[in-house]
């Protein structure tokens, strides 16, 4: 015979429905969890053969607590170390983003479950940027931390000329050798994002590498 189960949850005050997480009551007690969101809420017996709220008790939800510590300045496109404190419930994630962006807003992001510090990738514009802590269930944000990701000052070094099809050797200083960055040749008027032959600054020798 099927065992029928009633469902417990969350839900604002004086609803006659669910409106928040639940579970079923199969097991006594049952773990439930609170929303991200903190105010004062109802924890409700949800009766499956009515459809009816049969019990209900207040509960207020308290703010959780974060906190980021990271450096105040880095290199476009570089990767920070973020240590950060706080729940570390299922879903929550450490990002960086334009201040003033959307909480749900979010570019290179790292899971909290990953542990602390975690590791997010600066934006490749210069400018000042925000480190979130964000939850999983309503991206609400519990800390946030400024970082101002600096222009790299790279100087490269070639021939003034070489003939047709020669191979080019290049050398260069600065680069942040961040994980895609690249050196190529291309005509003076080229889109930004045009490359003919290329390289990672990362993944050559620096004292012989050449563009073919």
């Amino acid at each position: 015979a099927t065992v029928r189960t009633d469902t417990i949850g969350f839900t604002v005050p004086r609803s006659e429905g669910v409106s928040g997480n639940s579970v079923d009551t199969a097991q006594n007690p049952a773990s439930l969890r609170a929303p991200d969101k903190p105010g004062v809420y109802e924890i409700v017996y949800l009766d499956s053969g009515t459809g009816r709220i049969v019990a209900r008790v207040p509960i207020e939800v308290t703010p959780a607590r974060a906190t980021l510590e990271a450096v105040e300045t880095i290199t476009v496109g570089a990767t920070v170390e973020v240590a950060w404190t706080g729940p570390n419930n299922p879903g929550d994630f450490i990002t960086i983003v334009p201040p003033g962006a959307a909480n749900s807003e979010h570019r290179d992001f790292s899971a909290t479950d990953g542990g602390s510090p975690a590791k997010v990738r600066v934006p490749d514009r210069p400018g000042t940027y925000e480190i979130r802590y964000v939850t999983g269930q309503q991206n609400e944000i519990l800390a946030r931390r400024t970082v101002v990701a600096l222009a790299a000052r790279v100087e490269l070094v070639a021939p003034d000329q070489a003939p047709a099809g020669a191979s080019i050797p290049v050398k260069w200083s600065g680069a942040p050798n961040n994980p895609g960055d690249f050196i190529t040749i291309v005509r003076p008027d080229a889109e930004r994002s045009a490359h003919t032959a290329f390289f990672g600054p990362r993944d050559v020798d620096p004292e012989n590498a050449r563009l073919l």
